[in-house]
């Protein structure tokens, strides 16, 4: 009989609850220290630019009109910078960091046993933060790259609510309290169609995998689940229909133009970026470690009555929802752009983390039910307190040693935020102090942190270039350009690696 049963008192359990807990500090409290010395990006400033020209929903109707048909985004965007302003750049971090702990909180305790303890949700929270927020593939798009983290990072809590309250709808009986969560649940997945593509293909794929599954599973496909997939069509046809799409595409540069609507080298490319990403992911020390000393952890929930979310319940489905979501995601984005760009890696490593771990659940519970004798011996090695807290404090440091901190701390202990910090709003005095009628020449930076600057993102020598006339406009001039010391280029070579 597999015996789990936590002992609260045990020093062991006490333990490796704090170590996840001081890892996940270890790892977020860098990125939000170093986050107080963030500015705006180009995109940041043509959003800016916009709001301040057209207005707060005129802005939206005109990127829906010109731009792209992510109507949700665009709300929260805009929003988020009419109440913040350029402080939002400074908050964003630990906006984002919180939020993010928050929901990913809320769901799992929504799909676990109401006997599993506040402190184990808590721990596998900290295990889930630690590994994104320490290997999230670029940190500058996903954290401190305001219209990229709101794009992406913020609307990827919309698609854990949708989960959350389909999950509490499945439970929840009598319609007075059912029909209240099938109406946030719906309009969570309107929220989640219109936040960008690649959330809008997990909740079409979510949704009609739905289909053949009540339909084998009940012989019967529930109304509530119909009118899902009506919504879902509705919404992504409002997204894809939007007049800015097409003219969207025309912001390529001609000499990119031969690397859109390839059909070859979509599926070539998409292939390659899936399965490399799986392979790197899947084989990563620190998340093979993880997942060891959470062992412990998914044999008390299923033991306890176990956590299921519809569909998501058998692995084999599970991983074709993740090959499929990389797969697609990455073809949309060669398809239209010609490559897939760093901000789209980090929410779909998001995923791939919630789908691993929940994946890992479903196959110990099978082996639970087909072997309980290897369990048993599993069991008991799970037991060894010494040796499962040794395993907890190992893959902390490893991750650690490997993470974007680190980064994040050679740059507020080097000096270089600080300074980065400093330059600009030096700069900033200059441009606001400027005649509005003549090109203003501004002295180079010369410090690039790497943890919150956002690559070749800064004015150039050309006036004529984009950044440079956003920016002008932003500081209401006519002209801006940089000056060169020496003739050499401003950037170091090591900032040349980010793709728009």
């Amino acid at each position: 009989m597999l015996n789990l049963t936590p002992d609260k008192k045990n020093i062991g359990n006490v333990l490796k609850k704090k170590v996840f807990l001081l890892g996940f500090l270890m790892i977020a409290l860098p990125l939000i220290v170093v986050g107080i010395y963030n500015h705006p990006s180009i995109t940041d400033y043509w959003e800016l630019n916009i709001l301040r020209e057209k207005g707060y929903w005129g802005a939206q109707t005109w990127f829906y009109q010109h731009i792209m048909g992510r109507f949700f985004t665009m709300w929260l965007l805009f929003s988020y910078f009419n109440v913040f302003g350029l402080l939002g750049f400074k908050i964003i971090a630990p906006i984002l960091i919180v939020s993010l702990f928050a929901t990913v909180y809320a769901c799992i305790r929504t799909v676990t046993p109401k006997v599993i303890s506040r402190a184990s949700i808590l721990s596998m929270t900290c295990i889930i933060m630690i590994l994104y927020l320490g290997y999230m593939p670029s940190m500058t798009q996903g954290i401190f790259w305001v219209s990229g983290a709101l794009m992406y990072q913020a609307t990827a809590m919309v698609a854990l609510l949708f989960l959350l309250f389909f999950m509490l709808q499945k439970r929840a009986h009598a319609w007075r309290k059912k029909l209240p969560i099938q109406i946030l649940a719906s309009i969570s997945l309107v929220l989640t169609v219109g936040s960008n593509e690649i959330l809008m293909i997990f909740a079409t794929l979510f949704v009609f995998m739905l289909l053949p599954y009540e339909y084998i599973q009940k012989k019967k496909i529930q109304s509530f689940t119909l009118i899902l997939c009506i919504v879902v069509c509705v919404a992504s046809l409002f997204v894809i229909m939007s007049p800015g799409n097409n003219e969207r595409l025309t912001l390529t540069p001609p000499q990119e133009q031969n690397t859109l609507h390839n059909l070859p080298r979509t599926v070539s490319q998409s292939t390659m970026y899936t399965f490399g990403e799986l392979f790197s992911w899947v084989f990563s020390p620190a998340l093979i470690l993880l997942t060891i000393v959470l062992i412990p952890f998914f044999l008390q929930v299923k033991k306890s009555g176990g956590g299921s979310v519809p569909i998501l319940s058998d692995p084999r489905i599970s991983s074709l929802l993740a090959v499929s979501l990389l797969f697609s995601s990455h073809a949309i984005a060669i398809w239209n752009s010609g490559t897939s760009p760093s901000r789209l890696h980090n929410i779909l490593f998001f995923f791939f983390l919630l789908l691993w771990f929940y994946s890992i659940y479903n196959i110990l519970s099978i082996l639970v039910d087909h072997k309980p004798k290897l369990m048993e011996i599993l069991a008991k090695v799970c037991k060894l307190q010494g040796v499962m807290l040794a395993l907890c404090i190992l893959s902390i440091l490893i991750t650690f040693r490997s993470s974007h901190a680190v980064v994040a701390l050679k740059d507020l202990t080097s000096g270089m935020a600080y300074r980065f910090d400093q330059e600009l709003l030096s700069r900033y005095a200059v441009l606001q102090a400027a005649p509005k009628n003549q090109v203003v020449t501004i002295e180079p930076l010369t410090n690039y942190p790497s943890s919150i600057f956002f690559a070749d993102d800064d004015i150039t020598y050309n006036e004529n270039e984009r950044v440079n006339q956003l920016y002008a406009e932003y500081f209401q001039l006519q002209k801006i350009k940089m000056k060169i010391p020496n003739g050499r280029s401003p950037f170091p070579s090591i900032l040349k690696e980010v793709t728009y």
